[in-house]
């Protein structure tokens, strides 16, 4: 019995000295070297989900001179032009997602649409911001 206490207590002796050297050693290394900067998107500093969502707006509305504004891929100007054709008004622009990566940040919305017909249809955008600047990542997906 002494000796599986003596044991057991050899045991969580490791473990306590294994945790505090696992604790103090990376709080004393972060002290000394700091910590790094918190990542961002490199493609756009201080780009924000609000400035893509006046993106997919201005997409929405065929505004040009604010899609250029904006530095906006020139494929989505003219994608632009062809959905303001279709003649479908916005009813709701509504942010589902953001994701940030090394070189780029990508933002899903879902657009409620009126139709000419005077049916509604809920549209599935993403926005993508790269260093070449924004554009539709890909044609809106139909749902109802």
């Amino acid at each position: 019995m002494r000796r599986r206490l003596r044991r057991l207590g050899r045991m969580a002796a490791t473990a306590a000295l294994g945790a505090t050297i696992g604790f103090l050693v990376p709080t004393m290394i972060g002290a000394f070297v700091g910590s790094p900067a918190p990542r961002q998107a490199a493609a756009a500093p201080g780009m924000s989900q609000s400035v893509a969502r006046e993106f997919l707006v201005a997409y929405l509305n065929n505004d040009q001179f604010t899609l250029q504004a904006l530095e906006s891929d020139p494929k989505s100007a003219l994608d632009a032009a062809d959905f303001a054709r279709q003649r479908a008004t916005v009813v709701s622009v509504t942010p589902l997602a953001t994701q940030l990566y090394a070189s780029s940040a990508s933002y899903a919305y879902a657009v409620e649409v009126k139709l000419p017909d005077g049916t509604i249809s809920l549209l599935g955008f993403r926005v993508r911001a790269t260093g070449s600047g924004l554009r539709i990542a890909d044609p809106p997906a139909t749902g109802s």
